[in-house]
């Protein structure tokens, strides 16, 4: 429509003709308008979101370490825990016991005559557990509790003042309670104090090596009584451990 044509309209239709224009105008202006499309948050950005990775350090049944990786909230506010944890000491075998059929004498007489040189405790345990937490007893301290399975691998060595060795392996399963406390530093990292123990129950075979040499002790079977009094395997077990977490 020119504008000619527009002054020759009477005034109704003048009007009539400018609402038709300014609506058409409207609706070409939204048509022609982008919508901002909404970010999507990514699924593995979610998931890192939850998961804390631990190292610590201190008492576990003799000096040792533990790494751990927590997933929180896995069902509403309980999550779950996978950890490892290394340690020794010095005290792998009773000292009244005798493995070498009254020849040698006991574990105590051969240290002390310097025939064994040296004994070591080494264990490995894996565990699987629940978590919960608890809140913040104070501000920037979050505290938790845990509990599940253990596995636990244990070494008992003996070294011979020839420089020979014998190990004495065995497993068992059990089960663990603990509860942690972290300490806000940064937005993601953390110092955590950790408090626990585990119990072990079963008791397996029993096997001896060293150099090529292996023989397994079965429960029942003749030997096995004597070699189990001598290896010191853990039973109840305290932990008291100190390190960071990073949380994604």
């Amino acid at each position: 429509m020119n504008l000619n044509t527009f002054h020759a309209l009477p005034k109704t239709a003048a009007a009539k003709a400018l609402l038709t224009l300014s609506a058409l105008g409207l609706a070409a202006s939204a048509g022609a308008q982008v919508i901002p499309a909404t970010p999507l948050s990514s699924p593995s950005t979610s998931l890192l979101s939850r998961l804390d990775l631990g190292l610590t350090g201190g008492y576990v049944g003799g000096g040792g370490f533990q790494v751990f990786v927590d997933y929180n909230n896995l069902i509403g506010p309980v999550g779950a825990r996978l950890s490892i944890s290394s340690s020794s000491n010095g005290d792998g075998f009773n000292d009244d016991a005798d493995l070498s059929g009254g020849l040698l004498g006991t574990i105590g007489q051969q240290k002390a005559n310097g025939n064994i040189s040296e004994e070591r405790a080494l264990r490995q345990t894996f565990g699987l557990d629940a978590t919960y937490p608890l809140g913040q007893p104070l501000p920037g301290i979050a505290t938790s509790v845990y509990g599940g399975l253990r596995y636990g691998s244990f070494t008992s060595r003996l070294t011979y003042r020839d420089g020979q060795s014998t190990d004495y392996k065995s497993a068992a399963f059990g089960v663990g309670i603990g509860s942690q406390a972290a300490y806000l530093l940064t937005r993601n990292i953390s110092i955590v104090g950790d408090l626990g123990v585990d119990q072990y129950f079963s008791k397996s075979d029993i096997t001896a090596s060293s150099g090529n040499n292996t023989d397994t002790f079965k429960a029942g079977e003749g030997g096995y009584a004597a070699v189990d009094n001598a290896v010191n395997r853990p039973g109840t077990v305290f932990k008291a451990m100190i390190g960071v977490k990073y949380s994604f």
